[in-house]
């Protein structure tokens, strides 16, 4: 995500000075990504309307990664929602050359 779309969202609906959160960019599924600075560091984490967007294995990683990324301590949290269907499974992604994303029940 450029950080241009950050800022067209967070102007219009928050008063910066009030808001005391960090937007962090990033490829969290790419293990040479340069994330080392916020393992640990995160008290709230939302992922909303990713996970469905993954394949099952994807979603794992990802989640274990969110775990690192969160603050030791009792209160942290991770927020998600995503799209399910009826029957669990990998199902094919529209507009995507035969790669699929797993969505639960």
């Amino acid at each position: 995500m450029e950080p241009m779309f950050i800022k067209l969202n967070y102007d219009p609906f928050f008063n910066g000075d009030e808001l005391r959160a960090t937007f962090v960019i990033g490829d969290v599924l790419n293990p040479a990504a340069n994330i080392q600075s916020i393992l640990g560091t995160m008290d709230i984490i939302d992922i909303s309307s990713v996970l469905h967007l993954l394949t099952r294995d994807e979603q794992l990683q990802l989640a274990r990664q969110l775990v690192e990324f969160s603050r030791p301590q009792r209160n942290s949290k991770i927020v998600e929602r995503q799209v399910c269907t009826r029957e669990a499974g990998e199902l094919p992604r529209s507009g995507q050359d035969g790669s699929t994303a797993y969505q639960r029940d």
